[in-house]
């Protein structure tokens, strides 16, 4: 649900989707720019997985004054560290 009916500067959109997507879980405010031109939002960058990249489109629905989201955030899955076999052994 988009919020058009109250008009807030893209400036103050801009301080208030930061600061959602600082406290969101799987997004990673690092590698997420924000833009916002006449209220609609652009998110661009890398995130490190799909559930990311819905939860920041979504979450933004609720922030006063935005129009849309254009969500052109791309997975970018980092390889997994591999886990060592070997166990350490303690002399005896």
């Amino acid at each position: 649900m988009k919020n058009k009916s109250y008009h807030q500067s893209d400036k103050k959109i801009k301080e208030d989707v930061c600061a959602i997507l600082a406290e969101t879980p799987h997004a990673d405010c690092s590698e997420i720019k924000v833009s916002v031109k006449d209220g609609v939002v652009t998110l661009q960058g890398e995130v490190d997985e799909q559930a990311a990249k819905k939860v920041a489109d979504e979450t933004l629905d609720y922030v006063v004054g935005v129009h849309g989201v254009k969500n052109e955030l791309t997975v970018h899955k980092r390889p997994r560290k591999k886990m060592s076999r070997h166990r350490h052994q303690q002399p005896h």
